[in-house]
This record gives C-alpha cells, sequence and structure tokens, in this order.
C-alpha cells in the first residue's frame, strides 16, 4: 500500500471523469455484504481497473456507489463504509 487516503479524496477519485465526460478508471479493494444477513460482511472483492457506473446521487445521498470492472464483469453495489482502499491506497 502506498499510504492512506481521505473520505473527501476518496470521493474525486470516485467523481473524476476525462474530458469526454467518461469516468476515470481506478483500483478498488472492498468487503460486500450477505444479502441475507445485513450488514456482516461476506468476502473481499479487488478490481484493479474499475469505474463508476449508474446514478451519480448514490455516492452522497444513499453512501454507496456502483462499481464495475473495466471491460465488463459484475457490477457492484459498494457501500461507501465497506471500501477499504482506492488506487492502493488506504481509505481512512
Amino acid at each position: 500500500m502506498e499510504g492512506t487516503i481521505s473520505y473527501k479524496e476518496m470521493y474525486e477519485v470516485l467523481r473524476k471523469v476525462d474530458q469526454r465526460g467518461v469516468p476515470v478508471p481506478f483500483s478498488i479493494h472492498f468487503v460486500t455484504r450477505r444479502s441475507s444477513r445485513k450488514g456482516q460482511a461476506s468476502k473481499h472483492v479487488r478490481l484493479e481497473k474499475a469505474v463508476t457506473c449508474g446514478a451519480r446521487h448514490s455516492l452522497t445521498e444513499f453512501d454507496q456507489i456502483g462499481v464495475r470492472p473495466v471491460g465488463g464483469g459484475h457490477q457492484y453495489s459498494v457501500g461507501i463504509d465497506l471500501i477499504l482502499s482506492i488506487n492502493n491506497r488506504l481509505v481512512g
């Protein structure tokens, strides 16, 4: 790991888009929730190259964000409190 990243910096990374308005890829490590027992961690997921997807208002209004791997794959709905690292920097 390369140090820590504040929540404010993390929000900036998650919201970043290029000149065309396309989300900029980032790496992310987070814990998923079990659907049968809300609030309990079920597994660690590490995506080396991911982008945000879905509604942007979810990030601040519902404290979650949609994340999917670049090139396709399973889309995850991730609670902000369950993100462990962004771009190899611990969140905290």
